[in-house]
């Protein structure tokens, strides 16, 4: 009986091995041999005959194929093809993620560049109602009728205070002894913000240095190639030399380039520094052209304490001596010229871009550089 029932059991796995090659060789896929059958398996429980006729099998189906992999191969190649899609999907959501911080980025700048243009219009608002405010001291008249001066070119003083060339502001500023240094000065020639300015004699362009006459009169060297004469507190002023053009010819004496100094000579002429023509000429009252008192046209160089010198170097502010004399401050040096004389001597030189000059009760020299000791 042993025998018979191992022989039983042989026969059962044959027949199961056969069953299962019949119906397919997994899963309920077809066998490769499928191609022998005289049919197809056409669903659960259907048959399938041998082309030899021997025998008929049942073919079941456990699932359907696209949800069982037919080997071990497919499953690892499922197991691969999951891991890449969760790679996949790591790194779409990191691209997502940078995709936001980008934009929030641009959002954080879009609203810092809004805010940056609100503050820009907020303080250009603030300027038009200072203007506006300041247009209405203007008009207002009175000791308010001032602006802060931008550029204080020289001032002079006087018994009762103190008289500013206002270049920038293209004015002349007068400040009483005592008065509020901001709010105390007002407007003595040029233009006081009540009119439009036509620069004309009742204007003052770009006043580069003034003195006093013997009758108190403003004498005032302008950049508008003319030296003009004012009363204080008038509206107009009247040209004395010079008729506004330009010359660029040290022996054309009608005309004047750029005049930046001015003095009053014992005689009541003027003399004038200017430094784009290397020289300087003199006007009489009523002239209708200068002399030229010192200079040739032509640049000097290099002269020392002592030199005699025929030339002048970028003479920019002259002054008269208690005894006639005329004190010229040129780029780096200080020259005496006697009138009448075609040469003068250096008096002090290695200055460093000297831009004021004045002369004590003394006859000392003080004198302004912009760098240096002076």
């Amino acid at each position: 009986s042993g025998l018979v029932s191992l022989s039983s059991v042989s026969m059962a796995a044959a027949w199961l091995l056969a069953l299962v090659l019949s119906c397919g060789n997994s899963y309920g896929h077809p066998d490769p041999h499928e191609a022998k059958s005289s049919g197809k398996c056409k669903g659960q429980n259907s048959t399938q005959t041998w082309r030899d006729g021997t025998e008929s099998v049942p073919c079941v189906f456990e699932a359907p194929a696209a949800l069982k992999p037919r080997s071990l191969m497919q499953v690892g190649a499922l197991q691969e093809s999951k891991i890449d899609m969760e790679d996949k999907a790591k790194e779409e959501n990191v691209i997502a993620r940078e995709a936001i911080q980008v934009g929030e980025a641009k959002e954080s700048k879009k609203a810092e560049n809004a805010k940056k243009k609100a503050g820009n219009t907020k303080t250009e608002h603030a300027k038009e109602a200072k203007e506006i405010e300041v247009k209405k001291a203007w008009d207002a008249g009175g000791a308010k009728r001032q602006l802060a001066p931008r550029r204080l070119k020289s001032f002079k003083g006087t018994p009762i205070g103190f008289i500013v060339a206002d270049t920038e502001n293209n004015r002349i500023m007068q400040w009483d002894v005592g008065a509020d240094a901001v709010h105390g000065g007002r407007v003595v020639a040029g233009d006081d913000g009540t009119h439009a300015c036509s620069h004309g004699n009742d204007c003052v362009n770009l006043p580069q240095d003034i003195k006093f006459d013997t009758e108190g009169h403003l004498i005032i060297a302008e950049r508008d190639n003319k030296v003009t004469r004012w009363k204080i507190g008038a509206t107009q002023g009247e040209t004395v030399a010079g008729d506004g053009k330009k010359t660029t010819k040290a022996n054309e004496l009608k005309r004047l380039w750029d005049p930046t100094g001015i003095a009053i000579d014992h005689d009541g002429g003027y003399v004038i520094a200017e430094p784009n023509l290397h020289r300087v000429v003199k006007w009489s009252a009523g002239a209708t052209q200068g002399e030229l008192i010192a200079g040739t046209g032509k640049r000097s160089f290099g002269s020392r304490v002592g030199s005699t010198i025929e030339e002048l170097d970028t003479p920019s502010k002259v002054e008269v001596a208690a005894n006639g004399d005329y004190v010229i401050l040129e780029k780096n040096r200080v020259s005496r010229w006697v009138p009448g004389q075609t040469q003068g001597t250096v008096v002090i030189d290695k200055l460093q871009n000297p831009v004021g000059l004045n002369i004590d009760s003394d006859g000392a020299y003080i004198i302004t550089e912009k760098k240096g000791n002076g």
